[in-house]
């Protein structure tokens, strides 16, 4: 598939779903194929473990063995990016030095990873949050039910967005 092309995600989308039509577990979203078990979509003990009990970095190999670590499932929590940025700062500099502020991001991490939630599993009593470019796969969650949308998606700005009258001009013609 030729890169840049607008339709590409979504042409990706289906032919990864059915790829893994019929198969139990799996989950694609994107560029990602999310494992599932009798249980939903949860965290891998041995991963958080493995977060949990990692020392503080000495070295810039040792900081970038935690960043890859932690990359996947930091992208569920809120503001990573920002809280972060010490430690990835640290990890491009030439010369190592591990600052307080590294040390907080450090600790805010780990502590951030093992909350529940973390890759919390959907409770329809709380405020439904939707975070997309495209709601249709949502369609079956979303249905009846009053949500925030997050997108850049132009359709559904125009959809979900403020709502205003049809202008006078359309409103008025006769076919």
């Amino acid at each position: 598939m030729t890169e840049g092309i607008a339709s590409g995600p979504g042409d990706f989308q289906r032919k990864i779903e059915q790829c893994l039509a019929g198969i139990e577990g799996p989950i694609p979203y994107l560029d990602n194929i999310f494992c599932t078990d009798k249980n939903g979509l949860h965290k891998s003990e041995s991963k958080v473990k493995a977060m949990i009990e990692a020392p503080t970095p000495t070295n810039k190999k040792q900081l970038e063995s935690f960043l890859g670590l932690i990359t996947y499932y930091s992208r569920f929590i809120p503001s990573s990016a920002e809280m972060l940025k010490p430690l990835y700062e640290c990890v491009s500099r030439i010369d190592w030095k591990w600052t307080t502020e590294c040390e907080k991001a450090f600790r805010w991490v780990k502590r951030e990873l093992t909350s529940e939630r973390v890759l919390a599993h959907y409770d329809p009593n709380e405020d439904f949050v939707l975070a997309c470019d495209n709601g249709k796969n949502f369609y079956n969650y979303v249905f009846g039910k009053e949500i925030t949308l997050r997108t850049d998606h132009k359709p559904l700005i125009f959809i979900f967005g403020p709502k205003q009258e049809i202008p006078l001009t359309t409103a008025s013609i006769h076919v």
